[in-house]
């Protein structure tokens, strides 16, 4: 059973269980980079491939649903109605993403992707009810954004965005940051395994890409490319796109592992760290297009990432503004007595003042408040001697 998604009752997670999805997420992510880049070399249609990739991981997950391998859901319309969200979402940053890459340069959207985890963690913290991070973890998401700076103004081909690019980069910012607190808050509350996830993300994202495969008038270009195209180049197109659907299976269900056992923020941070990560390793490989102060902004950046500590989970149950309204009438809350059977009415919390008088007094004033109350309290010290009737 996969305790780390069943939403709020679930136990907390083990260090292993996050050792092992974060570092299958970031692995994962790494390699879908590079596996889409070939892919995409081969098969040039950006929305066919994510289609592509999003029948197979569905696809895949129902058939081993189907044979008893992996717990996941069947599609129905009552758990659709309450998981199209997250689908519209990842769907909508997909978009975003898509446009500010047409109206920016890549180092004007590592900039503003950088942006991202400071939104999410306040957002976090006020939504979620997750612990605000650490000064030391605002100091690591600060070095991040200013390491980024610095890797754009250094980088060769910088130039200051347009009008158009940063209307897109704020929508991007804004759209992100609501989709990983969003997505985690459908995680906390909707009770799923991991592979029911995967399967709805998936089969509810096809038909948003047939929609945009007509609106991008991209299938008006499969016919000729067909036409033109060897058998060999459509073997290596074939191994190619099967590979980039392995890989999206793998980030798919390791993106929703992991955002299951860390918090927003944390979630957000790895996905910055894998960017900046590739980027490095790419202007390392490569070669081409950086200077010491866009590779030294990057490493900050990286450094930032790996200073971050996630902040703890809040205790369940708690409630803010009820703690801030105990602390003004210097109460202490104390467990409420369980329900009686047939009571569907919700417990209330039992709120009890921090008296200064001896116990014995007040008993002495709650009897003595009781009309016709014929009860004897004692003295402990004296067992004979009635204090009150």
């Amino acid at each position: 059973r996969e305790t780390m998604s069943d939403g709020q009752g679930a136990a907390a997670p083990s260090t292993r269980a996050i050792l092992l999805q974060g570092i299958g997420y970031v692995l994962s992510s790494s390699m879908m980079l590079v596996v889409n880049k070939v892919a995409l070399n081969r098969f040039p249609y950006p929305v066919a491939l994510s289609t592509v990739q999003y029948v197979a991981s569905a696809g895949v997950v129902r058939i081993l649903a189907a044979l008893g391998l992996v717990d996941a859901e069947p599609l129905t319309l009552s758990r659709a109605r309450q998981f199209w969200m997250v689908t519209a979402v990842f769907c909508v940053a997909i978009l975003a993403n898509l446009a500010l890459l047409q109206r920016a340069t890549v180092e004007t959207v590592i900039v503003f992707r950088c942006i991202v985890p400071l939104v999410t963690a306040f957002c976090d913290s006020a939504c979620l009810g997750t612990a605000p991070p650490t000064p030391r973890s605002w100091g690591a998401l600060i070095t991040i954004l200013v390491g980024s700076v610095i890797h754009f103004t250094g980088a060769p081909a910088s130039a200051t965005p347009q009008m158009d690019a940063l209307i897109a980069a704020t929508v991007y910012v804004a759209v992100l940051s609501f989709e990983m607190v969003y997505v985690k808050h459908v995680i906390n509350t909707v009770p799923m395994t991991t592979f029911s996830r995967v399967l709805y993300n998936n089969a509810m994202s096809i038909p948003f890409n047939g929609i945009l495969i007509l609106a991008t008038g991209e299938h008006t270009l499969y016919k000729e490319a067909w036409a033109r195209t060897g058998r060999e180049d459509i073997n290596m197109a074939a191994i190619a796109i099967a590979l980039s659907c392995a890989a999206g299976l793998a980030i798919s269900f390791f993106g929703f592992g992991f955002r299951a056992v860390v918090s927003a923020t944390t979630f957000t941070v790895a996905g910055v760290l894998c960017k900046i990560a590739s980027t490095v390793a790419s202007l390392l490989i490569f070669g081409h297009g950086w200077t010491f102060a866009s590779l030294g902004g990057l490493l900050l950046a990286l450094f930032g990432c790996t200073a971050y500590r996630p902040s703890p989970p809040a205790p369940k149950g708690d409630d803010q503004s009820r703690k801030r309204a105990g602390s003004l009438l210097n109460c202490r809350p104390q467990r409420s007595p369980p329900k009686v059977d047939g009571d569907e009415s919700e417990s209330l919390l039992r709120v009890i003042p921090v008296a200064d008088k001896p116990l014995t007094d007040t008993i002495n004033d709650d009897i003595e408040k009781a009309p016709g109350a014929d009860v004897v309290a004692t003295d402990s010290n004296s067992k004979h001697q009635p204090l009150r009737k």
